[in-house]
Order: C-alpha cells, then structure tokens, then sequence
C-alpha cells in the first residue's frame, strides 16, 4: 500500500513552491493513490517519514528569486531513505 504511496511521491520530481504548498501537494498525490480522505493521506505521508522509508530535501546551490524573501520559494524533492 505505502509502496504506491512513496512510487507518487517520488514522481513528483522538484517541486517549485513553499514547503507548506510541497507537503500538501504530496498529501494530494497521496490521496490519489490511496483513495482516501485527505486526513488519511497525510497521516500516511507522516507514517513514511516517522518510519524512515522517505524524506525530502531542498535542492542544494542556486539562489532563490529576489520575490521570494516574502514567501520562501525552493525547489524540493522526495528520496527513499537508505537502509541503516
């Protein structure tokens, strides 16, 4: 089940956005698949970080655009996490 799940997530490639507008749009893709409430999709994407199996990161270097000091804009993007 969390297979498809974290399949969604990393489709999504780097997002553009807030961190906020990131995580949501991934509880949707989450929903999507999963065919569930959006209460359910973020639990599960909280499931898979507080398991390990994904995280995400800011892509490094690059800076962000003048219009941004109002609302931080990055790029973000999942991993699978590796086995410890």
């Amino acid at each position: 089940m969390y297979s498809e799940a974290t399949e969604a997530l990393l489709a999504m490639g780097e997002y553009l956005g807030a961190l906020d507008a990131f995580l949501l749009e991934s509880a949707t893709r989450i929903q999507g698949v999963l065919e569930c409430s959006p209460e359910e999709a973020k639990r599960a994407l909280q499931d898979l970080r507080d398991h390990g199996a994904i995280d995400f990161e800011m892509t490094p270097g690059g800076e962000l655009p003048p219009t941004a000091k109002a609302i931080p804009l990055a790029r973000w993007y999942w991993y699978v996490r590796p086995a410890a």
